[in-house]
């Protein structure tokens, strides 16, 4: 039996390899695939949900961490917390550990901002941009707040923040001959690039929690069906009640992938590196000391 960690402790050595300095052994091909995982950026993920805006920037090379206040028990991301949102990226600036990521997204909750708020329901539904951009801003790193259209984010770019807003159609994303419209907004402390958009007027089809609403009823001359939201919002994994909620992972991979260029620009690193090119890197997943890792 060996001493290497826990995590890796029911996989079957293979090519098996040993670090001289702490003793800990393991398999070359795990060696590479925590290297290659140390070679991502680190991105974290507030007010996550079950993780559309997580996949988002999976697909555009990140490893992310999702922090919710309510179980998601489908989550994709690599880690999930659950905790209050803010609470816990204030824990993360104030113990120094926010270090450890190199760009932040955060969705904060929708329905104070959303027009149906104009027709009485969410009159009470919190408002937590403010707090959250102050937060955002006190972390120093690259980041991301996504919101409805009526939400009052900032574009003011003379002081360097800058708003754009995506369309689902702008991504092909549709069921049928209906367009995803599904408007975001999206601030950030990078420049981002947006893309026009070209949903149809009176073909779209709505993403709701609570069934369908009489207008898209009298389109399609039924309901909606699940499948459907799924295949116009590009989640395969998610329930109807969290797909009404969800960003669709098109619109932040167009994002991450903008932001990886600047975190790579900024600091000289190379998202694009495989696995395989870091098969040969020589850390030590258990004590980090670069050193001749030794076959046995």
């Amino acid at each position: 039996m060996t001493d290497q960690p826990a995590l890796f402790a029911a996989t079957p050595p293979r090519d098996p390899v040993r670090c001289p300095r702490c003793g800990w052994r393991g398999e070359a091909r795990e060696l590479a695939r925590i290297a290659a995982m140390r070679s991502k950026s680190r991105l974290l993920d507030l007010f996550c949900g079950g993780g559309g805006c997580t996949k988002g920037y999976q697909m555009a090379g990140f490893w992310v961490r999702g922090v919710d206040l309510k179980p998601q028990p489908r989550y994709v991301g690599e880690e999930f917390v659950q905790a209050d949102a803010l609470e816990y990226l204030a824990g993360l600036i104030q113990s120094g550990e926010i270090a450890e990521f190199d760009a932040i997204h955060a969705s904060p909750p929708c329905q104070g901002y959303s027009i149906s708020r104009n027709n009485g329901c969410h009159k009470d539904a919190p408002r937590m941009i403010d707090d959250t951009r102050n937060l955002l801003a006190r972390s120093r790193l690259p980041f991301v707040i996504e919101n409805v259209e009526n939400a009052p984010l900032l574009d003011m770019p003379m002081f360097g923040i800058y708003v754009i807003n995506l369309c689902g159609a702008s991504f092909g994303l549709k069921t049928g001959q209906f367009d995803l419209a599904r408007h975001r907004l999206f601030e950030s402390n990078v420049v981002l690039s947006a893309l026009p958009c070209t949903h149809q007027r009176g073909q779209t089809i709505g993403v709701y929690g609570n069934g369908t609403n009489a207008w898209h009823r009298r389109k399609f001359g039924r309901c909606v069906t699940v499948n459907e939201m799924r295949e116009a919002m590009g989640i395969d994994w998610m329930a109807r009640k969290e797909l009404s909620q969800a960003i669709p992972p098109a619109y932040t991979k167009f994002i991450g992938e903008q932001l990886a260029r600047h975190i790579r620009a900024a600091e000289g690193r190379d998202l694009a590196q495989t696995e395989d090119e870091w098969g040969a890197c020589e850390a030590c997943p258990a004590c980090g000391e670069e050193t001749i890792m030794e076959g046995r």
